[in-house]
C-alpha cells in the first residue's frame, strides 16, 4: 500500500485552520479514500502453497493503534479471515465492530505479516 500525505478537516469545524500546529495553506479537496490509496492490494491466491507458513493478526490483536500480538499459522489450517498479506507502510482499519478501536500502522514489525480480512 502506498503512503499518501494528506489533510482531513473534520466537517463541524467551520474554520479555514487545520486542528493540529501545522498551517495549511492550499485548498481543500474531497476524496473517497480510494481514490488516495490503494485498498488491499495484496491477498492469497487459490494456488498457494498450503504449507506457507505466515505471522497472522487479528482483529482482536489490534487495540487503538497498538498490536498486541500475533500467531503463527500455516494456509492449510488457517482460518478462512486469514488473506490480507501485509507491507510495511500498510494501514489496518476494521470494517466491522468498529467499537473495537481496531486501526494500526503496520510498519513491519511482525515479518511475513497477514491480517485478516475483516481490516
Amino acid at each position: 500500500m502506498h503512503t499518501t500525505k494528506t489533510h482531513v478537516k473534520n466537517p463541524s469545524d467551520t474554520s479555514d485552520e487545520p486542528q493540529n500546529s501545522q498551517r495549511f495553506s492550499g485548498k481543500w479537496e474531497t476524496k473517497q479514500l480510494g481514490e488516495i490509496s490503494d485498498v488491499n492490494p495484496q491477498n492469497f491466491s487459490s494456488n498457494t502453497n498450503p504449507n506457507y507458513k505466515f505471522n497472522y493478526i487479528t482483529l482482536e490483536q489490534v487495540d487503538s493503534g497498538k498490536l498486541l500480538g500475533y500467531s503463527e499459522e500455516v494456509f492449510r489450517t488457517a482460518p478462512s479471515r486469514a488473506q490480507r498479506i501485509l507491507q510495511n507502510g500498510d494501514v489496518l482499519m476494521s470494517t466491522v465492530r468498529p467499537n473495537l478501536l481496531a486501526h494500526l500502522f503496520f510498519d513491519g514489525q511482525v515479518p511475513n505479516a497477514v491480517c485478516s480480512k475483516c481490516f
